[in-house]
């Protein structure tokens, strides 16, 4: 059983993995995590999860800790210094955001006005890779 860490787990992407790692038969969600809804149970924000998921969320820290892979479901710019954090404690990352998606920093800087940071991941570079993220053409 993988154990897994969701962080932003209250926003649309995040919402949807847990709903598709509950009925995953070898994912357990370990930890879910929220700065808007720290200490509430993720299903007093998602009613529809009553009963079915009612963890708590928590901090980033928590979730980090709890998780074998830790899944990423943030704005653009912020997954970034998460995969590193992530990486540093031996965990695999896996970004739903922006953050890993595109392999040319210039369609980058142009679409989120940042600073590109990594380089895209690609398929046969990615197996056994710590992070993954899925490409999207600018």
């Amino acid at each position: 059983m993988v154990k897994a860490g969701i962080i932003g787990a209250t926003g649309y992407a995040g919402e949807e993995l847990c709903r598709i790692l509950l009925g995953h038969p070898e994912a357990e969600i370990a930890a879910v995590s929220s700065v808007s809804f720290e200490g509430k149970p993720i299903s007093e924000v998602y009613p529809s999860l009553r009963g079915i998921f009612d963890g708590v969320l928590t901090d980033e820290d928590s979730a980090i800790a709890a998780g074998d892979v830790v899944f990423a479901s943030l704005p653009h710019g912020l997954s970034e210094p998460l995969a590193e954090k992530c990486l540093s404690a031996g965990k695999k990352f896996i970004d739903l955001g922006a953050d890993f998606r595109l392999d040319d920093p210039v369609d980058y800087t142009r679409l989120y006005g940042l600073e590109y940071q990594k380089p895209e991941l690609h398929r046969e570079q990615i197996k056994g890779a710590a992070r993954a993220a899925p490409l999207l053409s600018a």
